[in-house]
């Protein structure tokens, strides 16, 4: 049951289908599914190809999720890179070139 002064404030279809694309882009796929299934979406106000695009943004997410997130390789692989450049690291390195 949703309270009534939540229903209120809640944000229209357009505006919904508009932060559904949003979190598409930047790669927010988790927040761009929850806001698809859970956001009180009514496709009912929305034209059809509105909410086509919004359908194809709403399997984008769920598509990207299940292959699993690419900015969190893209964190690790940094995390590895950081540490072979710490001061030790970088000390033995030069050590091996004298």
């Amino acid at each position: 049951m949703v309270c009534p002064f939540l229903k209120e404030k809640r944000p229209g279809s357009s505006t919904l289908a508009s932060w559904i694309r949003h979190c598409k882009r930047a790669g927010l796929y988790e927040q761009g599914r929850l806001l698809y299934e859970k956001g009180g979406l009514e496709p009912d106000t929305l034209s059809e190809e509105v909410m086509v695009d919004v359908e194809e943004d709403y399997q984008v997410c769920c598509r990207m999720i299940s292959r699993g997130d690419g900015k969190k390789e893209k964190k690790k692989k940094t995390k590895e890179i950081q540490t072979e450049l710490l001061p030790e690291n970088v000390i033995v390195y030069f050590f091996h070139l004298l």
